[in-house]
This record gives C-alpha cells, structure tokens and sequence, in this order.
C-alpha cells in the first residue's frame, strides 16, 4: 500500500464514515500492532500472553474507531470504553 493509498483510506474513514476503509486501515495498522504487543511482552509478568496484548490492542483499535464515528454523527461527546463520557 503507498502512502497515497493510505491517505486515502483515511479520507474515506474519517470524513465519510466509510467502515471498508476502516477495516482495511486496521488491517495495515497489524503489523505494527503486533511489533509493539511484543515489545510490551519482554515488561509485563509471565503471566500475560502475547495473544491477550494483541487482542487488547486490535479491540482499543476497533473502539476507537467506532467512538470517532459517533462522534461525527452527535453532539454528545463520544464514549469511552468503560463507559465514561470522554472529556
């Protein structure tokens, strides 16, 4: 993928909610995902799996993106994960 190419997805995602283009951004973005989630193993206790780090990467990842798309479509300010309104 060219940066042109990427550029453009995020012109679809961002501006026009365009959830084909998120998906393939999340896609791309994986590999970057998963170099961080074992830089992150070699610190944390034994007893966290690689796969749980990049499980928990890919679902902030998806609740990102769907926390921006609400907030282009209301006024209220978007949700966080736990369920706190984000200020």
């Amino acid at each position: 993928m060219t940066v042109t190419d990427e550029h453009q997805l995020w012109i679809r995602f961002k501006e026009q909610g365009d959830q084909t283009a998120r998906d393939e951004l999340i896609v791309t973005y994986m590999r970057v995902v998963k170099y961080v989630a074992g830089r992150m193993a070699i610190h944390v206790p034994s007893s966290v799996e690689l796969d749980d780090l990049i499980g928990g990467a890919c679902w902030a990842s998806w609740m990102r993106s769907r926390n921006s798309i609400i907030s282009r479509k209301s006024s209220s300010p978007p949700m966080s994960p736990s369920g706190c309104e984000a200020r």
